[in-house]
């Protein structure tokens, strides 16, 4: 009898480090040491989201890239303007996660940006 209830309490404490609540998946958070791998893990953070946020996080990155850009022919003339890219802020971004960047985005953009269908 005594070696069932430590069977039992065994399989209780297996089994409840196999089952936490919420969401267990792994969240994707941006490795800025280089800016390959920065480019990497932000595909990945980018395919990990439903359609609609991909092109939040997208608008984001822009975002983020034209803090401080005064007018449109500063971006027009500045080449690293001209593509934004996840690259150029790694180092700002560093260690977030998709939510973490909207969030910072939407906290320290000098730009309004609109989306506009064909």
């Amino acid at each position: 009898m005594y070696k069932s209830y430590l069977l039992i309490a065994a399989l209780c404490l297996a089994s409840a480090g196999c089952s936490t609540p919420g969401d267990t998946r792994s969240v994707t958070r941006l490795d800025a040491t280089s800016v390959q791998s920065a480019e990497a893990t932000f595909q990945k953070m980018t395919n990990e989201l439903p359609r609609s946020k991909q092109q939040e996080l997208v608008m984001a990155i822009i975002a983020i890239n034209l803090i401080g850009v005064l007018s449109a022919h500063e971006a027009v003339t500045n080449p690293e303007l001209r593509t934004p890219s996840i690259g150029r802020i790694k180092d700002r971004v560093a260690g977030m996660t998709a939510e973490e960047i909207l969030q910072y985005a939407a906290e320290v953009s000098t730009v309004s940006m609109e989306i506009q269908g064909r």
